[in-house]
């Protein structure tokens, strides 16, 4: 399977991903309002969708050589998402995140497989390929904030399904020890929170062997809070 074909079904799972979420919700509930502090679900998918439409922007834009919409504070632009959208209906928001997802597909099937592969169309890329900006921003972004805000209403598990989701579906996108490393981290974590301590600690070990770039950030990370006590753990950050 080609790369643009793999990245098409990723964009459309996270997409089905996004429906249920929305469908889930009662009726009666749909148009009561979130806060800045805590977003309601039509508050979630305004965000996902305006990166979403953001990222597509400024593919096409590059591609034409045009000046591109960049963001200097994400806090503050999340703000003005979230203001911007708030006072959308229900049915609003749900076109305006339809409209978002297609372009976005569109602009991986403008870019192909070729394309995709391109390291110099966002100054912000990093040196990495365009499609892990893609990924990262449609497919993990989404699915760790409709994770989150299971986890901020108390269904820890359906957060912990999504954290496998997130490590276990893009994986063979990448050979590379930095790709597979973040997966096996986020088994680590999932493993972690389901308490299943020596699990955790077998993905825990090689995410790092794989990515040493993630053991700053495992030191504080909560979900691998069950892990802390373990020698084996301890262990990892002496080598």
């Amino acid at each position: 399977m080609n790369k643009c074909t793999k990245i098409t079904e990723l964009l459309e799972s996270s997409w089905q991903l996004e429906q249920q979420f929305m469908n889930e919700q009662p009726m009666e509930e749909r148009e009561n309002p979130g806060t800045l502090e805590k977003w309601s679900r039509k508050d979630v998918i305004a965000h996902i969708e305006t990166w979403n439409e953001r990222l597509a922007e400024n593919i096409r834009k590059s591609l034409r050589g045009e000046t591109l919409r960049r963001s200097e504070d994400f806090n503050a632009e999340n703000k003005i998402i979230f203001e911007t959208h708030q006072a959308n209906s229900w049915h609003q928001v749900i076109g305006f995140a339809a409209l978002a997802h297609q372009n976005l597909i569109d602009a991986v099937a403008l870019l192909g497989d070729a394309g995709l592969e391109r390291t110099d169309l966002l100054p912000w890329q990093s040196n990495q390929p365009i499609w892990r900006n893609i990924v990262g921003n449609a497919y993990s972004h989404a699915l760790i904030h409709i994770g989150e805000h299971y986890r901020e209403h108390g269904d820890l598990e359906m957060y912990i399904s999504y954290l496998e989701k997130i490590a276990l579906e893009p994986r063979g996108l990448d050979d590379s020890p930095a790709w597979q490393g973040t997966a096996r981290y986020n088994l680590a974590c999932a493993h972690a929170l389901r308490g299943e301590i020596a699990k955790a600690l077998e993905e825990f070990r090689d995410a790092l062997r794989l990515n040493p770039g993630l053991t700053e950030w495992s030191r504080e990370d909560p979900d691998l809070e069950s892990l802390r006590g373990e020698p084996a753990y301890q262990a990892l950050y002496e080598t």
